[in-house]
C-alpha cells in the first residue's frame, strides 16, 4: 500500500531542476522572439512590449523564489500527499465494496434462497427417533434383498430350466453338439474330445442373450506330462470370446464355429508335437 501511494504521489510532481530549466528557457525564447520583433514597432509599442515582457518574467521568476522558500517544508507536504492519496484509495475502496455489495444483493442473493425447513422429518426424527419416510429406491440400492427360500429356490430353477429348454428348441443346437444335461438353471453343451460348455439364461426374454457360466477343453495330450494344454490367460481370453459369440444372431452355432476351430488347431498341434517326440525316438534307437 505504501509503494502504491509514493507512486500515485510521484506521478503528481516535477523536480524541481526540471521547472527551473523550462522556466529559463521560455524567458529566453520570448527574449529572442522580442528582439526580432521590436525593430519593426514604433517607439512606443516598443517600450509597452518590454515592459509587459518584464511584468511577466517578474512573475515568474517570483512564483519560481516563492517555490523554492517552500521546498524547505517539502517533507511536510509530502506526507500530506501521501495522507490524500491514502484517503483517496480508502474512498475508492469503499465505493467498490458497496457496488459490489448491491450487485450480490440484486441479482446473486435471490437465486442463493434456503429452501423451506423440512419440519416433518424432523418430528420424526425426534419424537421416533427414527426416519420412516426415506423412497423405497433407497433401500433397494443400499439394503441387501432377502434371501430366497428353499422351495422359492427350487420353483425359480424350474421357471429358469423351462425358458432355457424353449429357448434351445427356437434357436436350435448344431447337430455336432449334444445337450448334456439341463439342471440347476443350465444347460451343458458338449462336443466330445473337443469342449464342454455350461450356458445359463438370466431373463425369459429372447433378446437377452445367454451367459457363459463354465467351459472345459477337453483336448489333452496323453504323452505329455502335463495334460492341460492351454494357460489360464488363454482360457480366460477365450472365455471373453465365447461370451461375445453369444450376443451374435446365432449364438450357439458362432460358439461352436469359434470353440471348434480352436480345438481343431489345438489337436493338430498336439499331433505335430506327438510326431515330432517319435521323430526323436526313432533317430535316437537308429
Amino acid at each position: 500500500l505504501e509503494g502504491g501511494l509514493e507512486m500515485s504521489v510521484n506521478r503528481e510532481c516535477v523536480p524541481l531542476t526540471s521547472l527551473l530549466d523550462s522556466l529559463l528557457q521560455k524567458a529566453y525564447h520570448d527574449l529572442t522572439v522580442l528582439a526580432e520583433l521590436l525593430p519593426r514597432k514604433a517607439d512606443v509599442e516598443r517600450k509597452v512590449e518590454i515592459v509587459q515582457f518584464a511584468r511577466q518574467t517578474r512573475l515568474l521568476l517570483v512564483r519560481l523564489l516563492a517555490l523554492v522558500k517552500w521546498t524547505g517544508d517539502s517533507n511536510s507536504v509530502q506526507e500530506c500527499a501521501e495522507m490524500s492519496a491514502l484517503l483517496s484509495q480508502q474512498s475508492w475502496m469503499y465505493s467498490d465494496t458497496a457496488d459490489q455489495l448491491a450487485h450480490l444483493s440484486r441479482n446473486l442473493l435471490p437465486q442463493a434462497c434456503m429452501p423451506n425447513f423440512s419440519l416433518t422429518p424432523a418430528l420424526d426424527v425426534l419424537s421416533l427417533g427414527q426416519y420412516l419416510r426415506l423412497p423405497l429406491c433407497i433401500r433397494s440400492r443400499t439394503t441387501p434383498s432377502p434371501a430366497l427360500a428353499a422351495q422359492e429356490r427350487l420353483n425359480t430353477l424350474c421357471l429358469m430350466e423351462c425358458a432355457i429348454r424353449r429357448r434351445l428348441l427356437s434357436e436350435g443346437v448344431p447337430s455336432s453338439m449334444c445337450v448334456s444335461s439341463v439342471c440347476n438353471g443350465q444347460v451343458t453343451l458338449r462336443v466330445p474330445y473337443e469342449f464342454e460348455i455350461s450356458l445359463s439364461v438370466v431373463s425369459t426374454d429372447w433378446s437377452v442373450p445367454w451367459r457363459l457360466i463354465a467351459m472345459k477343453v477337453l483336448v489333452s495330450d496323453a504323452l505329455a506330462d502335463k495334460p492341460v494344454l492351454i494357460h489360464s490367460l488363454q482360457h480366460q481370453y477365450l472365455h471373453q470370446l465365447v461370451q461375445s459369440r453369444l450376443f451374435g444372431d446365432s449364438p450357439l452355432l458362432g460358439t461352436y464355429e469359434c470353440l471348434h476351430s480352436f480345438c481343431l488347431g489345438l489337436q493338430l498341434d498336439c499331433l505335430n508335437m506327438q510326431a515330432s517326440s517319435v521323430c526323436v525316438c526313432v533317430c535316437v534307437c537308429v
